[in-house]
């Protein structure tokens, strides 16, 4: 692409070659053919690996697709596998979630987390909801949560959880208890909580017995998340969100993510969940 625009600058073309104009039409027309055939073979690779997730391939083909003359203009991240290393995801889970509804039945959904990459950061990405989730929708969900978020300038990386659990018509407690259950099934460890005056980090892990306290603290009291740092021995970080953890923890810990979920209940409360999950 640099030489076809220094053949059409004013210099060299100013300059009486034979046929000039033709031959940067030939190798504009070479560079196009190049890059679309990249762009067909990379998403033939990308449908051999990951057949039928449509919603997939639609988000990894407008991304290689307005990529395409950049790859080709600089071939080294093509040598270093870059596309192919964006387009798989580091850890996908998948697990049942059973729920009981306020009748007593026992229901079972299906729940997904995607850990997309975590390049420059924690996999910072929410959780979906709906009947229509499946495995395609949240990688295409991950996979653009991850572009999203580098343009943050802040240190995180991508990823997208959900299921096809359906909290329409659901009563808040029914809601509760899948979430309840989601996370336990999902066998990640709470770190982290956090309120607007700062955070808190307790690598020991933040189980029902002390999620009971934050409840009580926060609802009844209206207190500080401070508060839990204090009776608990945890870290308190004044000022500071959940994403300031380091993705590797100090005590050995292995990797982790940040979920974000906010819903309205049906009595109008926004609730919003600012967590971290650690993986043994």
């Amino acid at each position: 692409m640099r030489f076809i625009n220094i053949l059409k600058s004013k210099t060299i073309a100013s300059l009486n070659f034979p046929n000039l104009h033709h031959l940067i039409i030939k190798l504009s027309t070479m560079n196009t053919k190049n890059s679309k055939s990249f762009v067909e073979d990379f998403m033939a690779y990308v449908r051999s690996k990951d057949p039928r997730q449509p919603e997939f391939h639609q988000a990894v083909h407008e991304v290689v697709e307005s990529l395409a003359d950049f790859l080709m203009d600089n071939p080294r991240y093509l040598h270093a596998k870059v596309p192919e290393r964006m387009c798989e995801a580091e850890r996908i889970m998948q697990f049942r979630v059973p729920w009981t509804d306020d009748r007593g039945n026992i229901h079972i959904n299906r729940g997904y987390r995607i850990e997309m990459n975590s390049a420059i950061g924690p996999y910072k990405g929410g959780l979906r909801f709906h009947p229509t989730v499946n495995q395609s929708i949240l990688k295409f969900l991950a996979f653009e949560q991850v572009l999203k978020n580098s343009l943050t300038s802040l240190p995180m990386g991508g990823g997208k959880g959900g299921s096809d659990f359906d909290p329409k018509n659901k009563s808040d407690n029914e809601v509760m208890r899948f979430c309840q259950s989601f996370m336990t099934e999902l066998g990640g460890k709470v770190v982290t909580l956090s309120d607007s005056s700062g955070s808190i980090h307790d690598p020991d892990g933040i189980d029902a017995e002390k999620l009971a306290y934050v409840m009580e603290l926060k609802n009844i009291h209206r207190g500080r998340i401070r508060e839990y740092a204090e009776k608990y021995n945890a870290t308190y970080r004044d000022g500071k969100r959940p994403w300031s953890v380091s993705c590797q923890l100090d005590d050995g810990t292995g990797p982790c993510l940040k979920i974000d979920q906010a819903y309205i209940s049906k009595s109008g409360l926004l609730f919003v969940v600012r967590i971290f999950l650690v993986f043994n």
